[in-house]
């Protein structure tokens, strides 16, 4: 074979090799691209129906929220919205905890005095409540930038972690002052009688609309938590309107083929159980 016939096998041999290192190539980076896509495609699914179930626990709790307007003040059985919790069972493959909290029943931070706030502060965070951070969280309160205490709080220089208690027991959405015993969790109640502070000076509520708190948590059996915060309020003279004001999500994965209802069997629900039996 001359040098010229060898120097074309050759050519034809790298560039044959090339060729299938190429498709190879190809073929390997397509399936990778197929199954990622997969992959992607199951999790958006996963999240959109996550973000279902707790759209449909909210419709859930503003049901009840409605349903108490049908009910005489006297009436037993109102809920109390004191965010004790509420066992949701949302079809076959999600269940949810709801909670309703009427912000009447929690200490608005614009209108607290500095006692309250130094007693939640030295309850939930290892901070020193100083007349500087006092000073910057009520600063922040009113100043009229933020939906939601924990941001005021966050924003405050208060850690992720105890802004998320203080925040569970605190508001910016109260407008007019007004005492709601019947609608302020029990802790809070033994806080503020602790720093001798259970005056009506620390709440707020509108006398034309209400403002509620809605926390679900769902759980799903493919292996799915969602959980949501959110402000609601509730306006009596405007054909009875819900408006959201502020809502945060989160979405994350969780151990699958948990018995969802062994969830809510664990839950002090007071009895109380929403429903609703299909998501589609």
């Amino acid at each position: 074979m001359s040098d010229g016939s060898q120097m074309r096998s050759g050519y034809t041999l790298v560039t044959t090799l090339g060729l299938m290192i190429l498709i190879s190539g190809l073929v390997v980076g397509l399936n990778t691209l197929v199954s990622g896509s997969i992959r992607n495609s199951a999790a958006s699914r996963a999240n959109l129906s996550a973000d279902l179930a707790l759209d449909s626990s909210l419709e859930l709790g503003q049901a009840i929220i409605l349903g108490n307007i049908t009910l005489s003040a006297t009436d037993k059985a109102r809920v109390p919205f004191d965010g004790a919790p509420i066992a949701c069972t949302l079809g076959a493959e999600f269940a949810s905890i709801l909670k309703i909290q009427d912000v009447a029943g929690l200490v608005d931070l614009r209108f607290s005095s500095d006692e309250l706030l130094t007693v939640l502060l030295r309850e939930f965070t290892p901070q020193d409540a100083t007349h500087s951070l006092l000073t910057r969280i009520r600063e922040n309160a009113n100043s009229g930038r933020f939906l939601s205490a924990e941001d005021v709080l966050l924003t405050s220089g208060i850690q992720p972690d105890s802004a998320e208690w203080i925040g569970a027991y605190s508001t910016v959405h109260g407008r007019d002052h007004r005492l709601a015993r019947d609608v302020t969790p029990k802790e809070l109640v033994a806080l503020m009688a602790s720093a001798g502070q259970d005056n009506a000076g620390n709440f707020g509520a509108s006398p034309s609309n209400a403002t509620f708190k809605l926390e679900t948590f769902s759980k799903s059996q493919s292996g799915r938590d969602a959980y949501s915060s959110s402000l609601y309020s509730f306006d009596y003279s405007n054909g009875l309107a819900f408006t959201r004001l502020f809502e945060k999500r989160w979405l994350r994965r969780s151990s699958p083929g948990k018995d969802l209802s062994a969830m809510l069997a664990s839950a002090d629900t007071l009895g109380l159980r929403c429903s609703q039996l299909s998501l589609n």
